[in-house]
């Protein structure tokens, strides 16, 4: 984490790789309770290696590359729902799991989420003598299982955390960012090959709708005082896919409140996470996203001018944006709404933050339609959409050196997604 953040290159990345082959080595990825290890060591063993597959998942969203460890490759157990304070040297058995929040639950989201979210986002390649690998799930199968790992997470984590302490409620953001990530990479997978299910089952202003969640809840984690003493983790990584996926809808739509909704985060994170991303600004997976944000904002400028000139008479002069403060409470539509009050680290006053303790699905498909938006969101904006992976080929294939000397990787946007 710490070479991440201060390097531009794919060095981390490749740190990742070493370290999963330094698991192997000591075999953290094979369990067996005839070993003669300690509870102590055991669970130890079991965080280590659990932190490696995230670490793993991380390196594989940042680089769009294929996952290292894969389901099926271990069966090392997940960590216990535990403190810290229930385990030691002393310990003769493992201490049972506890079902109430612990310093662990945070991890535990992760653990929870991670074979499935495989399952429904990661293709395998297509082999020698096949145009295209036909997914083992459905779409509609890959839905339910989302469906059904939201509640499950309702049901093990959510309900159990108490809002006013600080982790509780990180892990509460952090759950619906996992579960919004997972539920945009199956209603906007990047590759062409995996989107004709998508194309006939997801409207455009539904993948709008999961883009924008995507982004204000890492833009929460970034922000919010709660999450303070893990900001320099979260500011590691840059969520790219959805804010890639919200400029190629914003190329077509251009007006209701998921527009107006959506031009507001993006007007605030883009220079951020322009300076944060893995491969710098000026690498080849910015540089698309820049060429999109810059369509989508002469988009957003010609419909500006289009309504002045509807009416002539009353020569306005064109609105200057302006970033106004953030208010969290518009960002992420409640179910159910709570209220977590926390010491601002600057001003050591109050900071008021609602927000949803359950998942929001969102109105039946059906209600969107009332909905006051373009008539283009009934489809997914694939044209922007292909434009900006063509772009990030290019670059990819450009030849340019990266920063270690080497040639940049072949193919880096792999499957998974």
């Amino acid at each position: 984490m710490v070479v991440r953040a201060n390097d531009d290159s794919q060095f981390s990345w490749t740190l990742v790789s070493v370290a999963v082959r330094l698991g192997h080595a000591i075999g953290l990825h094979r369990e067996n309770s005839k070993s003669g290890l300690s509870p102590f060591t055991t669970e130890l063993r079991r965080r280590l290696w659990w932190q490696l597959i995230a670490l793993d998942l991380r390196a594989c969203e940042e680089r769009g590359s294929d996952p290292v460890i894969l389901p099926g490759s271990f069966n090392t157990k997940k960590c216990l729902n535990i403190n810290d304070d229930d385990i030691g040297p002393e310990n003769t058995v493992l201490p049972v799991a506890r079902l109430g929040f612990t310093e662990m639950t945070k991890s535990r989201v992760s653990h929870i989420v991670w074979a499935d979210a495989l399952r429904i986002a990661y293709e395998k390649p297509a082999q020698e003598g096949e145009e295209t690998l036909a997914p083992k799930l459905s779409f509609l199968d890959r839905e339910a299982t989302i469906d059904h790992l939201e509640k499950e997470l309702e049901s093990q984590v959510l309900i159990r955390c108490d809002t006013s302490d600080p982790l509780a409620w990180t892990t509460l953001v952090i759950s619906r960012l996992i579960m919004a990530r997972v539920r945009l990479a199956l209603y906007h997978p990047p590759l062409h090959d995996h989107r004709s299910a998508s194309h006939n089952h997801v409207p455009g202003d539904t993948v709008l709708k999961v883009a924008i969640e995507n982004i204000e809840c890492s833009h929460l984690l970034d922000t919010a005082p709660a999450a303070a003493p893990w900001r320099w983790f979260f500011r590691t990584h840059v969520q790219w896919h959805c804010l890639a996926a919200t400029l190629a809808e914003l190329c077509v739509q251009t007006k209701g409140p998921l527009v107006e909704r959506a031009w507001k985060i993006v007007d605030i994170v883009f220079d951020d996470w322009a300076a944060r991303i893995a491969d710098s600004k000026h690498g080849m997976l910015w540089r698309p996203i820049k060429k999109l944000m810059n369509k989508a904002q002469a988009k957003r400028n010609e419909t500006l001018s289009m309504k002045l000139s509807a009416v002539p008479q009353q020569q306005q002069p064109l609105p200057q944006f302006r970033l106004s403060p953030l208010n969290h409470s518009d960002m992420i539509d409640p179910m159910q709404t709570w209220t977590a009050t926390f010491p601002s680290p600057e001003t050591n006053q109050a900071f008021e933050l609602n927000q949803s303790v359950g998942f929001d699905q969102g109105p039946p498909l059906d209600d969107l339609a009332s909905l006051n938006v373009d008539e283009t969101m009934d489809t997914i904006n694939w044209a922007e959409w292909d434009e900006f992976m063509q772009d990030f080929e290019m670059q990819d294939q450009s030849g340019s050196m990266n920063t270690n000397g080497l040639p940049p990787d072949d193919g880096m946007l792999g499957s998974w997604w």
